[in-house]
């Protein structure tokens, strides 16, 4: 379940999911969006639950384009 909502967090956030994972799903959008309104959402295909050790690549090629935004 999501925590309390408070104030929401104002600037860009990064979610990442695998697509062999139940943990984050569309579903879970909605509610994300209320505490990040800038939330992006990023699925790698064929990955499980633990992104950075299936595709340490993919992860962090996907952070630092964020991050140097």
């Amino acid at each position: 379940g999501a925590p309390p909502l408070g104030k929401p967090f104002p600037r860009p956030a990064l979610f990442l999911g695998g697509g062999a994972s139940d943990y984050l799903t569309a579903t879970d959008q909605p509610t994300i969006r209320q505490h990040f309104p800038q939330a992006e959402f990023v699925t790698l295909p064929g990955v499980g639950h633990w992104l950075h050790a299936q595709s340490p690549a993919a992860v962090l090629d996907l952070l630092t384009e964020f991050f140097t935004r």
